[in-house]
């Protein structure tokens, strides 16, 4: 199979669009990758937090 040609919206190698999306995908990997480790860095910074109906311990996970 030939690799040369003009660009076909089958042709993912060469697309413009390709490029663009894999820069959103990996803006989205990192942007998701430091809440991770904001996530984990506060988990490690506060332990143990009292729990009361206000303040849940796990209401960063689900939020």
């Amino acid at each position: 199979m030939d690799r040369g040609g003009h660009p076909g919206p089958h042709r993912r190698e060469s697309s413009p669009y390709r490029a663009q999306h894999r820069t959103y995908l990996e803006a989205r990997t990192t942007s998701r990758a430091s809440k991770m480790a904001a996530l984990q860095s506060a988990l490690h910074h506060k332990p143990c937090m009292p729990a009361d109906e206000n303040n849940p311990p796990n209401h960063t996970l689900t939020k």
